[in-house]
């Protein structure tokens, strides 16, 4: 869980502070780009973290971790 942690973190900040730096370009207020941006960072950290923990809690319970993936698919 680590390294995926650590590589949906760099995505994550890769891909807030270029929709930042657009935002910011188009509407000219650096609040809004840092809110934006961070939103969209923790968005995919969230996503990228718990679509590797939940097969893996899942298979710790000893159940198939399709069943996981139903909802995301």
């Amino acid at each position: 869980l680590p390294r995926e942690a650590l590589v949906a973190a760099l995505l994550a900040i890769a891909s807030g502070a270029t929709v930042a730096a657009i935002a910011w370009f188009w509407k000219g207020e650096a609040l809004v780009a840092v809110a934006i941006g961070a939103a969209i960072a923790l968005a995919m950290v969230t996503a990228s973290v718990l679509g590797v923990a939940l097969p893996r809690a899942m298979r710790r319970l000893e159940l198939d971790p399709r069943i996981a993936s139903g909802p995301i698919v």
